[in-house]
């Protein structure tokens, strides 16, 4: 979700997507491709970015939220799953089914 409210990020693991729904029309207004099997998302706080990992693809992609672009994609170890924003330290934590967690700066 947008720190606003007014917009809903979702994963569409299938199709290898990330959907961004308008709250109010409860329409899907952009997607973009990131991998594939894109599973768990995390924000930036100020709500610009979009941090998702892709479970098929080894990797985790960097969405910029107001055009829904692909800017960065960087590899992860075997089956990431989880991800979370760390906002004191302004990084990205990735848990991968492998045993592995791996810290990912976002400055």
């Amino acid at each position: 979700m947008s720190p606003n409210g007014k917009k809903l990020y979702v994963t569409l693991n299938g199709e290898g997507n990330i959907a961004k729904i308008d709250i109010a029309d409860t329409r899907v207004v952009d997607k973009v491709y990131t991998g594939s099997e894109p599973r768990s998302m995390a924000m930036a706080p100020d709500g610009r970015s979009l941090y998702v990992v892709n479970y098929g693809s080894n990797t985790m992609s960097k969405v910029r939220t107001s055009d829904m672009k692909v800017i960065q994609v960087v590899n992860t170890n075997a089956a990431p799953i989880g991800i979370t924003y760390d906002a004191p330290s302004k990084s990205v934590w990735v848990c991968c089914y492998s045993g592995s967690i791996m810290v990912f700066d976002d400055r």
